[in-house]
């Protein structure tokens, strides 16, 4: 499962598409940072179906979609650190 814009609208309570395109931008640059935290040699298809990946990317899209334009969104939340650094500790080789 890969996380979309409409799973990111209906996290969201948005029901309209004006915002679709601010949407798409948040959720390519929260997967890009999300892989990056965790190994940059790796691509959103390393993490397969591990709901860790897509949780800690919906959350971290809508954190700064909530917060855009606010001081707030110069952090990470703590719920996605806690994501990435389960990540860290799988081995992508094996799965485990």
């Amino acid at each position: 499962m890969s996380v979309t814009t409409e799973d990111l609208k209906r996290a969201l309570c948005i029901s309209h598409n004006e915002d679709d395109a601010m949407l798409s931008a948040y959720l390519l640059t929260a997967k890009q940072f999300v892989i990056s935290a965790v190994d940059q040699t790796l691509t959103d298809e390393n993490f397969g179906d591990d709901p860790r990946f897509d949780f800690a990317v919906s959350l971290l899209a809508q954190h700064w979609y909530i917060n855009r334009g606010v001081d707030g969104a110069t952090y990470v939340p703590d719920s996605v650190v806690s994501m990435i650094q389960q990540l860290r500790g799988v081995d992508y080789a094996t799965g485990k």
